[in-house]
C-alpha cells in the first residue's frame, strides 16, 4: 500500500509539473518555422527605430506560431467530426467551427478587400463571395506579376487590381468557361486588363475532368505551376499576387485528391515563389484544412486573413502573405521607417545622399538649358528685327562657348 501511495503521489507531481510548463512543440524548430522567422528577420536587420518595431512584431508572431504548432501536434484531428457528410451534396449553410482552429497569426498593416475597396476592419455582413483581401496593395513590387486561377467570366478582381496597380501584369486561367463567360473575359483582355489562358492548375501536365456550375464535366487541359511559368517566360520570377478560386479542386493541389491524404503529409511546393496567396477553400472537415495550411506555411507564407462568412457550402476565403510583402506593407504604414532600409532599394545612406545630389545637379542643368533656350530665342528674334530694318544681314551667331556645350552636352 505504501508503494502504491508513493507511485500515485509521483504520478500526480509529474502531471502537475507538466501542466505548469509552457507549451513546447514536439519538434520545437521545424523547417517551416526556422525559414519563415529567418526571412522575416532578414527584412530589417539593422538597429533603426523601424527595425526595432519590426523585430517586436516578428517576435510576437514567432511566439504565437510555436503555440499553434504545438496545438496542431497534440490535436487528435481524426476525432474531430466533419461539418458535413464527406459524401453527397454540400449543405448550403453549415457551421464552420473548424476554421477557428487556424487563427490569423500575422496582422497585415495594410489589408484591403478587392474589388469593393473596403478595409478589412469594416463591418461587412456578407460581402460578395468573389471578394479577396490583399496585403499592401499600394506597395506591390515593380514590375508586378499576378496569376488568377478561376474566373467564371467575373473579371472584377482583375479590374480592381489593375486600377490600383497598373504596372501589374495580370494573367487569368480557366479552362471551364462557357461561351458567355468567355466573351466577358475576352472583352477585359481587349481592354488590356488581363491576358487569358484556357488552362487549369494541377500537380501534373495533362487533362482533368472539370466543370463549373451545372455543366457536365469535360476533359480540360491542366498544367503545373512550373510548366505555366516556363511557358509564359516567368520561370524564376515571384508571383506577387496568386489568386486561386477553383471550386473545391484546390484539394488536388495540396493532398493529392479531393478530401484525400492525411493531415500529417506535406507536399513539395507547387506555389513556388509567391508574394501572397488569396485562396477560396471548401472544407468539410479539419483534415481538409490542415494539409493546405501546412503546405502554404512550408512555402514561407503566413495566414493573415480568414473569412468564413463570405460564402456558403462550407467554404472560406483565406489569405497568406510572404515575409517580403509583409514588410513592404509594414514600412508603408510606419513613418519611422527610413527609405534607406527599403528591401527593394538595398542602398546605404551614402548612396542615397549621392542619388539626391545627382538629381539636384540634373535639375540645375535642366534649368540652365531652359534659360539658354530663352536667350537664344531672344537673339534670333532681335536679329530678324535688325534684318528687316536693313541694319544688316548678318546671320545669328552660332552656338559656341560654354552655353553651346550646355545646349548639346557631350555623351
Amino acid at each position: 500500500m505504501i508503494l502504491l501511495h508513493v507511485l500515485l503521489l509521483t504520478i500526480t507531481n509529474e502531471a502537475n509539473r507538466r501542466a505548469r510548463e509552457p507549451p513546447v512543440a514536439v519538434n520545437s524548430d521545424p523547417p517551416a518555422l526556422r525559414s519563415t522567422i529567418s526571412a522575416l528577420e532578414l527584412q530589417c536587420p539593422s538597429t533603426s527605430p523601424c527595425c526595432t518595431v519590426w523585430k517586436g512584431k516578428v517576435g510576437l508572431y514567432e511566439q504565437q506560431l510555436r503555440v499553434q504548432l504545438h496545438k496542431e501536434t497534440e490535436l487528435e484531428w481524426d476525432k474531430i467530426p466533419p461539418i458535413a457528410p464527406l459524401d453527397g451534396p454540400w449543405p448550403q449553410d453549415v457551421p464552420k467551427h473548424h476554421y477557428n482552429l487556424f487563427p490569423n497569426l500575422w496582422t497585415c498593416d495594410s489589408a484591403r478587400r478587392f474589388p469593393n475597396w473596403s478595409p478589412v476592419a469594416t463591418n461587412v455582413t456578407r460581402p460578395h463571395h468573389a471578394t479577396k483581401v490583399l496585403c499592401g496593395h499600394a506597395v506591390l513590387p515593380r514590375p508586378c506579376l499576378a496569376y488568377s486561377f478561376g474566373s467564371a467570366g467575373d473579371t472584377n478582381f482583375e479590374r480592381a487590381l489593375k486600377k490600383v496597380a497598373p504596372h501589374c501584369d495580370i494573367h487569368t486561367f480557366d479552362p471551364t468557361l462557357s461561351p458567355v463567360a468567355m466573351k466577358k473575359v475576352q472583352a477585359a483582355e481587349v481592354e488590356g486588363i488581363l491576358k487569358f489562358h484556357a488552362m487549369g492548375l494541377a500537380t501534373f501536365n495533362g487533362f482533368l475532368n472539370l466543370s463549373y456550375g451545372k455543366a457536365r464535366p469535360r476533359p480540360c487541359p491542366v498544367r503545373t505551376m512550373r510548366t505555366i511559368k516556363e511557358g509564359l517566360g516567368h520561370l524564376g520570377r515571384t508571383v506577387d499576387v496568386l489568386k486561386i478560386d477553383i471550386e473545391s479542386a484546390e484539394h488536388r493541389l495540396f493532398s493529392g485528391g479531393r478530401f484525400a491524404g492525411q493531415a500529417g503529409t506535406e507536399r513539395q511546393s507547387f506555389v513556388g515563389k509567391a508574394g501572397q496567396v488569396q485562396l477560396e477553400v471548401h472544407a468539410r472537415a479539419f483534415h481538409d484544412l490542415l494539409p493546405i495550411v501546412r503546405a502554404l506555411r512550408h512555402d514561407g507564407l503566413m495566414l493573415f486573413h480568414k473569412d468564413p462568412s463570405v460564402c456558403r457550402y462550407g467554404c472560406s476565403e483565406v489569405a497568406f502573405v510572404s515575409a517580403a510583402q509583409a514588410f513592404r506593407a509594414f514600412k508603408a504604414a510606419h513613418s519611422q521607417c527610413d527609405p534607406a532600409f527599403h528591401p527593394d532599394a538595398a542602398r546605404s545612406q551614402e548612396s542615397h545622399e549621392a542619388a539626391l545630389a545627382h538629381r539636384e545637379r540634373a535639375a540645375e542643368m535642366e534649368r540652365l538649358r531652359g534659360e539658354l533656350a530663352e536667350v537664344q530665342g531672344q537673339v534670333t528674334s532681335l536679329t530678324k528685327e535688325l534684318v528687316q530694318r536693313g541694319a544688316g544681314s548678318a546671320a545669328p551667331p552660332a552656338a559656341s562657348g560654354w552655353w553651346g556645350w550646355l545646349a548639346a552636352p557631350p555623351a
